[in-house]
């Protein structure tokens, strides 16, 4: 065994540099950053509660994290109008949870992830929904996904909520309750 010391590693003109071999483990030395893991990870909130009564985009009280102990990797995503842009191309896991009340009896509330490749002409959703079977009462809804982001320009996600009737969901300034998770885990595929 023998050490090379090279400032950079550069595979030829329109080739790819491979780095081991099947069965191989690559690791990094203890003390050494490694710029090789997750390149993006953000988190959205909702700083105050929204009514919500129908099916609606989520678009109002939304703010990056601020709470303690948060802290983003990367350039972060950025949002106008509840219409999320990525900062770069890439696998994205997408996560959104949402914390209910409602005082009405029964009901249903939901989120929903709505995925668009086309600037927002077209949508595909995903969703999860949560049963209040009894008045004054919280649930919790999650949906998530993995998002093939190929293009930052068309690629775009919103989070949409509906309730059978009217329901808060949960939002504040302190706390992290309803939100939204971004989480850059590998390149397009």
């Amino acid at each position: 065994m023998g050490t090379i010391f090279v400032d950079n590693l550069e595979p030829q003109s329109g080739t790819s540099l491979t780095l081991g071999a099947s069965g191989d483990t690559l690791q990094a030395a203890s003390g050494v950053t490694n710029n090789l893991g997750i390149s993006e990870a953000d988190q959205f909130v909702i700083t105050s509660s929204l009514s919500v009564s129908s099916e609606v985009t989520i678009s109002a009280n939304l703010t990056r994290n601020a709470n303690s102990g948060f802290s983003q990797i990367g350039t972060g995503m950025s949002h106008s109008s509840g219409l999320f842009s990525f900062p770069s191309t890439g696998m994205y896991y997408i996560s959104a949870v949402g914390d209910w009340y409602s005082s009405n009896t029964p009901n249903y509330c939901g989120l929903y992830i709505s995925m668009t490749t086309d600037n927002g002409s077209n949508y595909s959703t995903v969703n999860n929904n949560a049963n209040i079977t009894s008045g004054n009462h919280y649930a919790n809804s999650k949906v998530q996904v993995l998002f093939n982001c190929t293009n930052t320009s068309t690629h775009k996600v919103r989070f949409r909520a509906t309730a059978g009737a009217t329901t808060n969901l949960q939002g504040s300034s302190t706390a992290v309750l309803t939100n939204f998770l971004f989480m850059r885990i590998g390149d397009s595929q």
